[in-house]
């Protein structure tokens, strides 16, 4: 079944092209087609793609459920292309470090603020190494902490240039 209409990408209508388009309309469908993407039949005699395989979806109040298509590849040794169609909200996968950070809105601001001022006077007053001062201020980290629900530390260490 061929029936090409110019809203699905074609360069012309026919009729039972756009009768199908008006039963879709009236069944309150709606076509998963990007026009953007590679036709799902190759031509080897025309040399041109088509999209002839057609994937309709239900809609809302007016509105077609979440829906995508993807074309694959070439399938060996036939002229089709298999589709793949995604029906429904796709939500991205985000990837995030699992590096600890603290939870500023949880933090008790007075408290924190009252055993740092108190921590200060036991800030040694010679030159140490990055080491051991990096070392004393992960042993005072349990201590300051406010809040008691963390989700990762992120430390910024200051150099001089």
């Amino acid at each position: 079944m061929f029936d090409p209409i110019t809203d699905w990408g074609y360069s012309s209508s026919n009729k039972e092209g756009e009768m199908l388009s008006n039963w879709a309309s009236c069944n309150d469908l709606a076509l998963v087609y990007d026009l953007k993407q590679k036709g799902t039949f190759v031509s080897a005699r025309w040399q041109r793609e088509y999209s002839p395989d057609l994937c309709w979806v239900s809609s809302v109040c007016g509105h077609p459920q979440p829906a995508t298509s993807s074309v694959l590849g070439n399938f060996p040794h036939s002229q089709h292309r298999p589709s793949v169609i995604h029906i429904g909200l796709m939500l991205p996968v985000i990837h995030s470090t699992n590096k600890k950070r603290w939870n500023f809105r949880k933090a008790d601001w007075e408290n924190f603020t009252r055993k740092t001022e108190n921590s200060i006077p036991l800030i040694p007053r010679q030159q140490i190494a990055i080491e051991e001062a990096y070392t004393h201020f992960m042993g005072q980290l349990p201590t300051l902490q406010s809040p008691k629900e963390y989700v990762a530390y992120i430390f910024h260490v200051w150099t001089k240039k």
